[in-house]
């Protein structure tokens, strides 16, 4: 799924295709240890995915990258996005303090559901992604975990 994302919208994501097809699985192995991994299915099929890992080094790691985040173009609209954040969050409330993300400017579905689960704009980095001949800006998201409703 994250190969075909990769593939059809480059420009959603900071890898690139080309970086990921070909590495071992012995590294996805590592990411999937390292990293919460969520996926979303419709009728059976997997149909999204997030991950939520700790920031490097140790003292930053109270602090969660919200990454690999991709829903088929089939699924969006469905709920399938918003129910792949609410697990998310869920899951930062027992071990993070804050989750972080960027997201590409043009992206404007994706940053309406950001906000709407409580994320809030802290930066802006001009020309940061480039896909090609193409440079894109990236807006940098932050969420504040609350615990124990608090």
């Amino acid at each position: 799924l994250r190969l075909s994302g990769l593939k059809t919208h480059p420009e959603a994501f900071g890898a690139s295709y080309e970086e990921e097809v070909d590495l071992p699985r012995e590294r996805w192995e590592r990411w999937l240890d390292d990293a919460h991994v969520f996926g979303g299915f419709a009728e059976a099929v997997l149909a999204g995915c997030a991950s939520l890992s700790a920031r490097r080094p140790r003292k930053l790691s109270h602090i969660a990258e919200l990454g690999a985040f991709y829903v088929t173009p089939e699924s969006r609209g469905s709920g399938l996005a918003s129910a792949l954040m609410d697990a998310c969050l869920r899951a930062a409330k027992s071990r993070y303090l804050q989750i972080v993300l960027t997201v590409n400017s043009e992206n404007a579905a994706a940053q309406k559901l950001y906000l709407r689960h409580g994320f809030t704009v802290y930066g802006r980095l001009s020309r940061s992604l480039r896909v090609d001949n193409d440079l894109y800006d990236e807006v940098f998201m932050a969420h504040e975990v609350l615990r124990n409703g608090n």
